[in-house]
């Protein structure tokens, strides 16, 4: 599944949904920000500087069936919604909260998601870049009581996000909107640059704490147990990934056999690409997520 923006190429006849009965159910991905004027938390949308101050959002224009309006509140299909039997752009480390959301109104549908007048949040649930921007179980908490207050749904936190958090170490900031007279015009001060500390990891073992000799062991391992002929050129053969730059080296020097270097579609130059599953089964030898290993997934 790619980013969200490749999911909105208007067709040509645009069908109109019709209420059949219930709620027509979608699911979106926001980010968070703090609200200036108050402290609070918000939804932020993810392609634009939208700031949900309620659980109920209205566009500013009704979506029309035509191939020139892009108005309307975006959500996805249910169909389209993350799997975890395999790694998935929503399940990333940048994803902040996802959730259900019924809309109303005027509803254009469109391939893989809808068009519509208005929405209400249903249910959240905190994502990877949250449980990495708090990092503690009663930060986490409190932001998910407030964000319950604020959106009226029930907001849930899950181990399978907090278990991807774990394998990043460099935790995020949070963005601040909304804006203050007094603040604004008040002189700031600039900031004095500091140097951040410099920390020394043993002699070859990764930041993760990772032996390099056990990663090129687990891959030599993983090759020798799957013994599949991989077929990395091309579309469509297998699902390939590229590994962070400290786990390539290892990694090819224990699975030479399963490594090509060309240039997927997408990527900027030439890396070497390996078999996602190779790597999947390489991590469960390490006893480590997959996330920890994988720079990027085709």
């Amino acid at each position: 599944m790619g980013p969200i923006s490749n999911y909105w190429h208007v067709p040509r006849e645009l069908p109109v949904v019709k209420w059949q009965g219930g709620e027509l159910l979608a699911w979106r991905i926001w980010r968070l920000c703090r609200w200036r004027p108050d402290g609070g938390l918000r939804l932020l949308s993810l392609a634009r500087d939208t700031v949900w101050h309620g659980p109920v959002l209205a566009a500013d224009h009704a979506p029309a069936a035509a191939p020139d309006c892009g108005s309307g509140v975006y959500a996805l299909k249910p169909s389209t919604r993350p799997r975890r039997r395999h790694f998935d752009w929503a399940l990333g480390p940048d994803t902040w909260v996802r959730g259900w959301v019924a809309l109303s109104g005027r509803v254009v549908e469109h391939d893989r998601g809808y068009r519509a007048e208005r929405v209400v949040i249903r249910r959240l649930r905190l994502g990877v870049a949250a449980h990495r921007l708090f990092l503690t179980p009663e930060s986490l908490a409190a932001a998910r009581d407030a964000l319950e207050r604020r959106y009226q749904c029930p907001v849930k936190i899950t181990g399978v996000d907090a278990r991807i958090a774990r394998g990043f170490v460099s935790p995020l900031a949070m963005p601040v909107f909304g804006h203050d007279a007094w603040l604004q015009s008040t002189p700031r001060t600039p900031p004095v640059p500091q140097r951040r500390p410099r920390v020394r990891h043993p002699k070859g073992v990764s930041p993760d704490g990772i032996a390099y000799d056990a990663v090129r062991r687990a891959f030599a391992r993983a090759q020798r147990a799957l013994k599949i002929d991989w077929k990395l050129y091309g579309r469509g053969h297998c699902e390939r990934v590229t590994l962070k730059p400290h786990y390539s080296r290892p990694a090819r020097r224990g699975a030479s056999e399963s490594v090509a270097w060309f240039s997927p579609s997408g990527a900027l130059g030439a890396r070497y690409v390996f078999p996602a599953a190779l790597v999947r089964r390489a991590a469960s030898l390490l006893r480590v997520d997959a996330n920890v290993l994988i720079s990027r997934s085709w």
